[in-house]
């Protein structure tokens, strides 16, 4: 119930499969082409396909009657494209890290926390950090990471780490409290 696929759905696949097996290898020479690596290659054709998925019946349909030239030349333009986008994303996302690091530090170095701590304090606070990493697993490390030094979002951080985002979030409000018990212990 539910899950029977239509002739539509089929026939979809059918020409997704088709598109596929004939474009393939062109389009990954276009994409070896575009990013000078094998494994970023493989990726950048994996997401082309992945928006073809997305595409409505009866623009496959149409592509289907088309010569082979002009349907490679769309590919092609929807594989740069995709790359385009990847490339941006990218960018951006690296500004965005680098602008919440320099923002976190600087808002802390200028902080009236920062006159009240001593070398010896900013000590222990350190120690009481990574201790209380090294008795955590090492992906909730890696989490805690993304989240504190990178400013990832904890549903940015699920999805890379295939967590639900309420476990991420609980995690860290655990690991955080480890942290506060030891410094006041330490």
């Amino acid at each position: 119930m539910g899950n029977e696929k239509t002739p539509q759905l089929i026939r979809k696949h059918e020409i997704i499969i088709a598109f596929h097996d004939t474009y393939y290898h062109a389009l990954m020479g276009v994409a070896l082409y575009l990013t000078l690596n094998e494994t970023d290659a493989n990726e950048l054709v994996a997401n082309t396909f992945e928006k073809i998925c997305k595409w409505h019946i009866v623009k496959l349909e149409d592509m289907m009657l088309w010569d082979k030239q002009k349907t490679l030349a769309y590919l092609s333009t929807t594989l740069n494209n995709t790359h385009i986008d990847t490339v941006r994303k990218t960018r951006n996302r690296k500004e965005r890290e680098q602008i919440f690091c320099e923002t976190k530090v600087e808002k802390f170095e200028h902080s009236i926390e920062a006159t009240f701590l001593s070398n010896e304090k900013i000590k222990r606070i350190k120690k009481a950090y990574y201790d209380s990493l090294d008795t955590v697993p090492k992906i909730i490390r890696v989490g805690f990471y993304l989240r504190t030094n990178r400013g990832f979002k904890n549903k940015e951080i699920a999805d890379l780490l295939n967590i639900s985002p309420n476990t991420i979030g609980t995690n860290f409000h655990r690991l955080r409290l480890q942290i506060k018990e030891r410094i006041k212990i330490g």
